[in-house]
């Protein structure tokens, strides 16, 4: 019975003994998940950024689409194949006529009356340069995603060449669900009062999915826009609220543009990301970055991992 006890003792003295590595180990590991998350849920919080528009023209182009139309899938897959290419211009992308992903709305239809839209696919440049339909008859049967991007990229460097005579500065916070995006515009424009321009505010979500299909840039809403009444330095301010439809928030933007009450032109606009680490992921948000959180549980899974290992090594005393 002696050695029996000794024995049941011995053993529950080394359990102890190989348990000990593995106590610091799992506290790191909490420690490490807790200092991680935490930033991570900070940034998300509260987020900021902005951007500024150089002294050249950075056109913008405004595809309008419907879930169901035949060739939509053609325009958009040349627009963004355009997009990848280049980030001299930027694209938006407005969902119409209650398509079935539920994308539309009241603003989009008005805006593509606005514009004269009478059937999907149908793209504005600038507001000034209408393209609509694909048209492959250049190219062949068949071809018409390469049609659309090249008549996407014809257009778009037209607009390149155009001076520049204002400018944009858009800074976002997102504070929980509310964002407030504010617009520093100079106005250097001997014509300004000739063209009477406003500012149009546009929350975008980068990357978003329907029906196992990838789209880019979807609008998601749309205020009403502002009159800018005088040249020379105007500071205008949106409040937006995250739209319930909103499939990420992370990859939401705004886009601010600068409009010819008269003849629809957009003399100028920019855009800003609310995570600035969307913009150089490379593929419109359909592979965001990894979130911290993760990296956390990496490391902590990593750090149990070790621990059991010691603690199975000095069990068996291997």
């Amino acid at each position: 019975m002696r050695n029996s006890h000794n024995r049941h003792t011995k053993e529950k003295n080394d359990r102890k003994n190989a348990i000990g590595p593995l106590i610091p180990l799992l506290m790191m590991s909490i420690l490490l998940m807790a200092a991680l998350q935490t930033p991570y849920a900070q940034t998300w919080g509260t987020a900021t950024a902005s951007a500024h528009s150089g002294k050249k023209h950075m056109p913008v182009a405004e595809l309008f689409v419907y879930i169901g139309c035949q060739y939509c899938p053609y325009a958009e897959a040349g627009m963004y194949r355009l997009a990848s290419e280049r980030d001299d211009f930027f694209f938006l992308e407005y969902h119409i006529w209650n398509d079935q992903a539920g994308w539309s709305s009241n603003q989009t239809n008005a805006l593509a009356a606005a514009y004269g839209v009478q059937g999907t696919p149908f793209v504005a440049v600038d507001g000034v340069i209408p393209i609509s339909g694909a048209d492959p008859s250049n190219y062949g049967f068949g071809m018409f995603e390469e049609s659309c991007h090249d008549a996407y990229k014809n257009a778009v460097e037209q607009r390149l060449s155009k001076s520049s005579l204002y400018s944009i500065t858009v800074s976002v916070k997102k504070t929980g669900d509310n964002i407030t995006a504010t617009a520093t515009i100079e106005i250097n424009d001997p014509d300004f009062a000739e063209k009477n321009p406003y500012a149009r505010f546009i929350l975008f979500e980068r990357g978003a999915s329907f029906g196992g299909e990838k789209y880019r840039n979807v609008v998601r809403d749309l205020p009403q826009a502002t009159p800018i009444l005088e040249p020379g330095r105007t500071h205008v301010t949106k409040n937006f609220t995250v739209p319930p439809e909103t499939q990420d928030p992370k990859m939401l933007g705004v886009a601010v543009m600068i409009q010819n009450w008269y003849t629809g032109e957009i003399m100028e606009s920019n855009y800003v990301y609310l995570n600035p680490a969307v913009k150089t992921s490379g593929d419109f948000g359909n592979s965001p970055p990894v979130p911290l959180l993760a990296v956390a549980s990496t490391g902590a899974g990593a750090a149990i991992v070790i621990g059991v290992f010691l603690w199975k090594k000095g069990r068996t005393g291997r």
